[in-house]
């Protein structure tokens, strides 16, 4: 469960929220469980929280610093993480769908069994991902960066992979092969 203090501190808006950051660093922020559907988190410091199991469907975090943040099995349904700095943050499990990572940074993020369908992805950073058993299927994929990513199972049908970027990527390991139409960027 989420602690109180530090959720009220977050809900009260970026100034109050940095001010308890920067009074308690010794702390690791514990927002698990906590319910931020449509929230206003844009340009929001939450590297390294944990935000497991939080319900962000519809709140806007674009433009937030994510880093090794905790957002396992987290519910971002239609969520607007659009140039979000994502690295090495844990999302495995949890549901993407329809969300916006437009120019969000995934390098070397924990993505196993996450639901990317219909996500909005063009230009994103997926690279040193783990992509294992992702769901992206119909989503938006255009100039997307897989450099070094394992995506073995990973469901790429139906998804727009036009101008994608697959170095060191067996994209013979996607669970439905690579898809008719333009090829990848290799």
């Amino acid at each position: 469960m989420a602690v109180q203090e530090q959720l009220d501190a977050l809900l009260a808006g970026e100034v109050t929220w940095r001010r308890w950051r920067a009074e308690h660093q010794e702390v690791r922020p514990d927002l698990y469980g906590a319910d931020l559907r449509r929230a206003s988190l844009r340009g929001f410091d939450l590297r390294d929280v944990d935000l497991e199991a939080t319900d962000l469907r519809d709140a806007d975090v674009s433009r937030a610093d994510l880093r090794c943040a905790n957002l396992k099995a987290a519910q971002l349904m239609r969520t607007n993480l659009q140039n979000a700095d994502l690295r090495g943050a844990f999302l495995s499990r949890a549901e993407c769908h329809n969300a916006n990572f437009t120019g969000a940074n995934l390098a070397g993020a924990h993505l196993r069994f996450t639901s990317f369908f219909g996500a909005h992805m063009k230009g994103v950073d997926l690279s040193g991902a783990d992509l294992v058993g992702a769901d992206l299927h119909e989503a938006n994929l255009e100039y997307a960066n897989f450099s070094n990513a394992d995506v073995e199972d990973a469901d790429i049908s139906r998804a727009k992979l036009d101008e994608a970027v697959l170095n060191n990527v067996d994209v013979d390991t996607f669970l439905h092969g690579w898809p008719e139409g333009p090829g990848p960027l290799v």
